[in-house]
């Protein structure tokens, strides 16, 4: 959504600078501390979650509409077409390989920060309780296979994903060749 605004107006991005500033300065600990206290132990590890990899992705999308040519944008500016079409028609498009890189490296992280706010929220289910319950018992071997398992985990999903994009733009060039 703050990419959006920053597409359509680019001063919207002061509106959300000190905040996406304080996101990504807040250590971990304060932020995992003061959400357990407000919240139980199945929803604060999701907030935590959001919590870190908003700050990237947001920066991410702002990085990638202000890699996108000044003279395009400006020309845009200038067709009858409306905000919403030109979000869809251009700009995505153009950025698409920006969003892949937030996501890839945002999901990563997710899981990660998912983990350690499970594992420090004592939630009831989830890899992070699992993780708590080996440290208890000191079950090395347990907890390599866990480690082994979340890289496998992890890198499925981004390979999935590159696979689709690869897939997609084979489909996007296949039908303008054709044209």
């Amino acid at each position: 959504i703050v990419g959006m605004l920053y597409i359509w107006k680019k001063e919207s991005y002061a509106f959300f600078s000190p905040i996406v500033t304080a996101m990504r300065s807040i250590p971990f600990i304060i932020i995992s501390i003061f959400l357990v206290i407000l919240f139980d132990d199945t929803i604060s590890p999701l907030i935590i979650t959001i919590l870190v990899i908003l700050p990237i992705s947001i920066q991410g999308i702002i990085t990638a509409v202000d890699n996108i040519d000044q003279v395009l944008k400006e020309d845009l500016k200038m067709m009858p077409i409306s905000a919403l079409k030109s979000m869809f028609i251009v700009y995505m498009p153009l950025i698409k390989e920006y969003i892949l890189m937030v996501f890839i490296q945002s999901f990563g992280l997710g899981v990660k920060v998912m983990i350690m706010g499970e594992f420090f929220a004592y939630s009831k289910i989830g890899i992070g309780r699992t993780l708590a319950s080996i440290k208890s018992g000191y079950v090395m071997d347990e907890l390599i296979a866990w480690g082994i398992l979340i890289v496998i985990m992890v890198g499925i999903v981004e390979i999935a994903t590159q696979y689709l994009v690869r897939r997609q733009n084979k489909k996007i060039n296949k039908n303008k060749e054709a044209k």
